[in-house]
């Protein structure tokens, strides 16, 4: 019986692999991972250095959220710490109290990320945190305004036995 060498469209990188050809499969798996930690590590610099944080959000946009394979990766979550942070940083951008009516977050273990969307009573919201920073990056639209977009960065500091005043 032959062995079928049909090439098949990898879903990491868009080029063909031969179908018996697993160690390129593998190493192109392998090559993608260390791509998104690379790109990871270079949002997490951008995100504490950087004083422009559209720049931020147009790096992460550019990197992951035009990315079918990232978008496709981790499990929808509920974060109530950032959903506390957001709403609180949200009310203090549009001068009033600000509820998330839905959040669409997605968790990346691995990379301790959460990213989503946004939605709240008169605007939108793009958003991505780093567990570990205790950090993350806002990007707040009003859809009565849709020439302004506000981007803020954002401290989650841990709420057990603290009052809200440590949200900034």
């Amino acid at each position: 019986m032959a062995t079928s060498s049909r090439a098949l469209r990898c879903s990491l990188c868009g080029k063909n692999h031969a179908k018996a050809d697993k160690p390129a499969r593998e190493a192109c798996a392998v090559a993608s991972i260390e791509a998104y930690r690379a790109k990871v590590a270079t949002l997490k610099a951008q995100l504490v250095e950087s004083t422009t944080f559209q720049k931020v959000m147009d790096y992460f946009f550019e990197n992951f959220g035009t990315d079918p394979t990232f978008l496709g990766m981790g499990e929808p979550v509920r974060n109530d710490r950032v959903g506390l942070a957001l709403s609180e940083v949200a009310g203090q951008l549009l001068g009033r109290p600000a509820a998330i009516i839905t959040a669409q977050l997605v968790s990346l273990p691995e990379h301790r990320m959460t990213h989503g969307l946004l939605t709240l009573h008169n605007g939108i919201g793009v958003v991505f945190f780093f567990d570990d920073l205790e950090k993350g990056l806002l990007a707040l639209s009003d859809v009565n305004d849709r020439d302004s977009t506000i981007y803020v960065r954002f401290l989650v500091h841990d709420l057990t036995g603290r009052n809200d005043d440590n949200l900034h």
